[in-house]
């Protein structure tokens, strides 16, 4: 009886059957979950993870965060040029220097993505982190990117790893802050973000979220010797003032107007506004009885000027 060998087959049924053993090997089901938590990737990302590295937490992570930026790369090419009109505002502050970073995402579900969180705050504490010189800031896109992590990954590579595992085109798009100009200014900042969505987190460790934020830099009227009582006050002031610049949406900067606007609720002017939570007094002239001067402020909102630049994309 003549017997007949297939080479080629057998090769194959070899792979096939190695395949097979590897697949059918379980994964630790406490270390799956604990892998799923640290990472945010799928269950069966994370169970491949462990079955490729026989149950080795440590390595199946560092395998997953390199999949992740290799898969994410790929994924970002076919993402490119999606609408992104959703994201989140990060805000994060120190007693010198306090910044809001935008990132945006194209669904809201996404936005409420633990794992898109746990990135705006990566962004905005890389971000405060970088933020040292004595001026205003204001970072595009393109510099965002370049930032290096706490891990010495870039914030591009941290965002790449995260559209691989999200599956949604996401952008850093920009980060704005104010800071006291030295450490014998009396300058104080005080921050307050805002969100319109009760499912949304408030924060994760320092970094507050929203899709409104503003900031504010103040200082005693007349650069008076401050009091603790002075500082208790304008703090709780300095935050209702960001509220007030958060709902009420003045123009940039502090210039006088020579006119006011003849309807009091039409008017755009931030020291000439009627204050938010007491319209019988204007902004400048509560900041004035508090013995307060409002040196600067920034407002964000996320999403804002997407109609004209949408298609900045990672």
């Amino acid at each position: 009886m003549n017997v007949l060998i297939f080479p080629t087959l057998a090769c194959k049924t070899s792979k096939f059957c190695v395949h097979i053993r590897l697949f059918s090997q379980a994964a630790d089901k406490a270390l799956l979950y604990k892998l799923r938590k640290l990472t945010g990737f799928t269950f069966s990302a994370c169970k491949e993870a462990l079955i490729k590295h026989e149950n080795d937490l440590d390595r199946a992570k560092e395998w997953l965060a390199s999949e992740a930026v290799n898969r994410g790369w790929e994924k970002a090419g076919k993402l490119a040029g999606r609408t992104m009109n959703e994201g989140l505002l990060g805000v994060l502050g120190s007693r010198s220097h306090a910044i809001i970073v935008e990132v945006n995402c194209e669904t809201d579900f996404v936005a409420r993505n633990h794992s898109f969180q746990s990135l705006v705050a990566t962004v905005a504490e890389t971000v405060l982190t970088n933020y040292n010189e004595p001026t205003k800031l204001s970072l595009d896109s393109d510099q965002l990117d370049k930032l290096v992590t706490s891990n010495s990954s870039t914030l591009k590579d941290i965002t790449v790893a995260a559209i691989g595992s999200i599956g949604e085109s996401i952008r850093l798009k920009r980060a704005v802050g104010l800071c006291v100009p030295d450490n014998t200014s009396t300058s104080c900042l005080a921050i307050y973000s805002h969100t319109s969505s009760e499912s949304l987190l408030q924060g994760i460790r320092d970094v507050r979220f929203g899709k409104y934020a503003a900031i504010i830099r103040y200082r005693p009227l007349n650069d008076k010797p401050a009091n603790d009582p002075w500082y208790e006050r304008a703090s709780r002031l300095g935050r209702q003032v960001c509220q007030h610049i958060v709902g009420m949406n003045p123009n940039p900067g502090l210039e006088s107007v020579e006119n006011p606007a003849a309807d009091p609720e039409e008017e755009k002017s931030l020291l000439l506004q009627p204050f938010l939570l007491d319209e019988t007094i204007c902004v400048g002239e509560h900041l004035s009885r508090n013995e307060m001067v409002l040196e600067d402020f920034v407002r964000v909102e996320c999403g804002e000027d997407d109609r004209v630049d949408n298609s900045k994309n990672v």
